[in-house]
């Protein structure tokens, strides 16, 4: 089975080390396994790193600009697509996404034209609420209707 695991880091950071250890005993148990990252080690083998730092502040820039936290990454969401299209996984499994790194809205429309299966570990509340990874810590209820 091919396990596409997705997050903002790799190897760095508490989920950058889970995904690590979920990509290294994947690898262990006979799976077929590939992490695409902006933050970690250069690409190598079956790691692919997405964008680098000035994509990411380019990113970040027109993120603030505009308001759409999660829809600029253009370049760096096109390349993690030609990944996943050429390793053809069975499944993607999504970690921190929300970050200046991806085109949300590109990547799960190509997802679910794929059909491809999809398996999404929250680590915070940034899914629910679209902007507050924390909000209890930080008194914010602007995501609520």
């Amino acid at each position: 089975m091919k396990i596409f695991f997705i997050n903002k880091t790799f190897d760095l950071g508490s989920t950058g080390k889970i995904v690590k250890k979920l990509f290294s005993e994947c690898e262990k148990n006979g799976f077929d396994a590939y992490a695409a990252y902006s933050e970690g080690p250069k690409s190598k083998g079956k790691l692919f790193k997405i964008s680098n730092k000035f994509e990411i502040k380019v990113n970040s820039f027109f993120d603030h600009l505009f308001g759409n936290f999660g829809f600029n990454s253009i370049f760096s969401t096109n390349k993690l697509i030609r990944k996943i299209k050429k390793n053809k996984p069975e499944i993607v499994h999504l970690h921190n996404i929300h970050s200046h790194d991806f085109d949300l809205k590109k990547l799960f429309k190509f997802l679910a034209k794929a059909k491809i299966k999809v398996i999404w570990t929250f680590h915070d509340c940034w899914a629910m609420t679209g902007q507050c990874p924390y909000f209890d810590m930080v008194n914010c209820d602007k995501w609520k209707v």
